[in-house]
């Protein structure tokens, strides 16, 4: 979907009227920029030379430089992208929505996302696993990235845990900047539980040059501690966890190994 802009003037008014247009010319969005209280705006206007995202205007008395789109005012991708503002767009690197020219290599594929692009093309990420068992040595992580991200090759990754932790991340050679693998979080810096809860919620980030572009949430669970906070459940609570747990008779407790326990049982 192609975009384009028209700037609509009344001589009677004192507010430019910015319409943003399809490929059909249907209108997608409008946006009033006062000029100037109470004087009427000229209809004759002149685009500053040297910065195109810069308009002039005339009033009776005055002449007004004005800026033509208010991007920072957004600061999702996707509320980014949606607006369907044809000046705006996402800074992938920067992760904030600006004027084609205020994104540092906006030039090159992908540092800059436009609204004709759309919000599917939003940088997102998933980790695998998203659900980790406490008891498992992790050795990492591996992170699909969605949407459109530039090449990042000869940048400083890594994978960003929060407090001031990160991991050292690669991108697989041949996953064209998708597919990034994390070392994961060392065991001595996992969260502590919260209380009466079995799982603990931990967000990641993926971090280029020092900024976190993209990021998700993964849960560490404990099974023993799904059996321990409902006692006189602990079975029925067991079984019917979200996490792979599993009920040791023998043991009259939850495990997150069925080789744990013989004669285990599990509700698939």
């Amino acid at each position: 979907m192609a975009l384009s802009a028209a700037l609509l003037s009344a001589s009677k008014e004192r507010e430019l009227e910015m319409i943003n247009l399809n490929s059909s010319m249907e209108v997608i969005s409008r946006e009033s920029i006062m000029v100037a209280y109470s004087e009427p705006v000229h209809p004759i206007m002149q685009f500053d030379p040297s910065d195109s995202s810069y308009l002039y205007l005339m009033t009776s008395h005055q002449i007004a430089r004005v800026k033509v789109a208010a991007c920072d005012q957004y600061t999702k991708c996707t509320d980014c992208l949606a607006a369907a503002d044809a000046y705006c767009g996402w800074c992938t690197l920067e992760t904030r929505c600006s004027l084609q020219h205020e994104c540092a290599h906006s030039e090159e594929s992908y540092f800059w996302i436009s609204a004709n692009e759309g919000v599917q093309q939003c940088p997102s990420m998933t980790t695998m696993p998203s659900e980790i068992n406490i008891e498992n040595e992790n050795e990492g992580m591996i992170i699909q990235i969605n949407g459109n991200i530039p090449n990042m090759n000869g940048m400083e990754i890594a994978c960003n845990y929060g407090n001031n932790i990160q991991t050292t991340a690669k991108i697989h050679p041949q996953s064209h900047n998708q597919v990034i693998y994390c070392s994961f979080l060392p065991r001595e810096s996992y969260p502590a539980f919260p209380l009466n809860q079995d799982h603990v919620i931990i967000q990641t980030a993926v971090q280029v040059n020092g900024k976190n572009i993209v990021w998700a949430n993964f849960t560490i669970y404990d099974c023993k501690r799904t059996g321990n906070i409902y006692p006189k459940t602990a079975c029925i609570s067991c079984l019917s966890a979200k996490w792979k747990c599993y009920w040791c008779p023998r043991r009259s407790s939850c495990v997150s190994n069925v080789t744990e326990c013989e004669n285990s049982v599990q509700i698939t």
